[in-house]
C-alpha cells in the first residue's frame, strides 16, 4: 500500500505479514499482524535531509470503537524498530500519543539519497471492526543539505496510508473481463470469485458505486 495525500520528501509504502489484514471473529483470539514500512528518496527529489520521522497508529477505545482505528491496544516501545540500507544507526522513542513512534538518526540528521529505510511495527492487535484504518507518517525534513525543522516546530510534511481491515476469512480473486479486448464504445462484463461475508460495489469514472454483492459481476458502460 502506498501513502496518499503525501506532502513528504520521502515516499512511503507499507506491507503486512497478514495480507489482507483481517479482523478476528473471536475476542479471545485476536488477529495479530506485523506492519513493515519502506521509505526512500524519489528521483524527482534527488536528496533530502531528515531529522526525524513519526509513524502514528491511532489506538482506539475498546468501549467506543471506531473502524478507522488500526488497533485498540497500546503497543510497547519494543514493538518498533528501524534499519537503514547504508547501516546508519537510528533511535526509536515513544511519541506523545499511544501508538506513535518517533525515529531519529543517531547523528542528529541524515542525508537521504539512494539508501532506503525499513520500519517494522510488530505485534499489532487488529481492531475488531471492519473498515479502513488510517496510519499517519510525519516528517521533519528539508531539501538537499538544508537544515530541517526541529520539534516543537511542526512537521515539514505528512502522509496517510489507508489500510483496509477485512472480515475474517475474506477472499476475492479471479477478476476477469468477458473479453480481453474491446473496441471504443463497447461494453464488457467483469466477474470475480469472492467470499460471502462481504458486500461489493464497483465505482467507475466519477459515478457513484454500484452494488454488485448478489451477482459478483458488473456490466460496464460503453468504454
Amino acid at each position: 500500500m502506498q501513502a496518499t495525500e503525501s506532502t513528504t520528501y520521502l515516499t512511503y509504502s507499507m506491507t503486512s505479514s497478514q495480507n489482507p489484514l483481517e479482523v478476528s471473529p473471536s475476542p479471545t483470539e485476536p488477529s495479530i499482524a506485523n506492519l513493515t514500512f519502506v521509505a526512500s528518496c524519489p528521483q524527482s527529489v534527488g536528496q533530502c535531509t531528515i531529522r526525524q520521522i513519526e509513524i502514528a497508529l491511532p489506538v482506539g477505545d475498546p468501549n467506543n470503537m471506531d473502524p478507522t482505528d488500526p488497533t485498540d491496544v497500546k503497543l510497547p516501545l519494543s514493538a518498533a524498530s528501524i534499519s537503514s540500507s547504508d547501516g546508519a544507526v537510528w533511535n526509536v522513542i515513544a511519541g506523545v500519543s499511544p501508538g506513535s513512534f518517533i525515529f531519529m538518526p543517531q547523528a542528529g540528521t541524515v542525508l537521504m539519497a539512494s539508501q532506503s529505510l525499513t520500519f517494522i511495527i510488530a505485534g499489532v492487535q487488529i481492531s475488531p471492526l471492519v473498515g479502513t484504518a488510517e496510519i499517519t507518517i510525519s516528517e521533519w525534513a528539508a531539501p538537499n543539505t538544508y537544515s530541517p525543522p526541529s520539534p516543537p516546530h511542526p512537521a515539514s510534511g505528512s502522509a496517510t496510508i489507508a489500510t483496509p481491515k477485512f472480515p475474517a476469512g475474506f477472499y476475492a480473486f479471479d477478476f476477469a473481463p468477458s473479453s480481453p479486448q474491446v473496441n471504443s464504445g463497447e461494453s464488457v462484463t467483469l466477474t470475480w470469485v469472492g467470499s460471502t461475508n462481504a458486500t461489493y460495489a464497483i465505482a467507475y469514472n466519477d459515478q457513484p458505486p454500484t452494488p454488485v454483492t448478489d451477482t459478483r459481476s458488473w456490466p460496464s458502460p460503453p468504454l
